[in-house]
């Protein structure tokens, strides 16, 4: 039997730390936040951390039955996850530099631990989506990722 995986959420110094539980999810995502709200002009450059709040708003209520999602914020949009108060499991991962670079960290270490679940980045950084090419993770663009979460903003019928 395979150890448990453990989660990540990020510690005030913005390096991970692992905790508890398994987890039987098989799918890891791992969302560049910077790129997917820069993704779309609506006014997010106004007011970077109120964009990425709305972001991580819309993110934790994605349903996510067999994905872990874990949001990588850099800069000066790392104070908006400590605005928002992440309910059904998204983590937030602060980046003490480059976010690309934790974002490629994270993969490399998730491989290196042996954890076998499918690992994408959602981005529309084509030298970011080439390095998680590379170690073996798939990718999907921030635009679909948007589209995600706008469908599941959306009321479903009969609710």
């Amino acid at each position: 039997m395979a150890a448990p995986i453990a989660f990540l959420k990020a510690s005030p110094d913005g390096q991970p730390e692992h905790y508890g539980a398994a987890m039987e999810r098989t799918r890891l995502t791992i969302v560049d936040v910077a790129n997917v709200v820069g993704s779309r002009p609506d006014g997010w450059w106004r007011d970077p951390v109120a964009g990425t709040r709305r972001l991580i708003e819309l993110a934790d209520r994605l349903p996510r039955q067999e994905e872990s999602l874990v949001l990588v914020l850099e800069g000066e949009a790392r104070r908006a996850a400590a605005e928002v108060d992440c309910s059904c499991g998204v983590r937030v991962l602060h980046a003490p530099g480059s976010g690309d670079d934790r974002i490629v960290t994270l993969i490399s270490e998730t491989v290196c631990a042996g954890d076998a679940r499918q690992i994408t980045v959602v981005t529309a950084d084509r030298l970011l989506r080439l390095r998680a090419e590379g170690l073996g993770a798939g990718a999907e663009s921030a635009r679909a990722f948007r589209e995600r979460l706008e469908a599941s903003a959306q009321p479903q019928a009969g609710d």
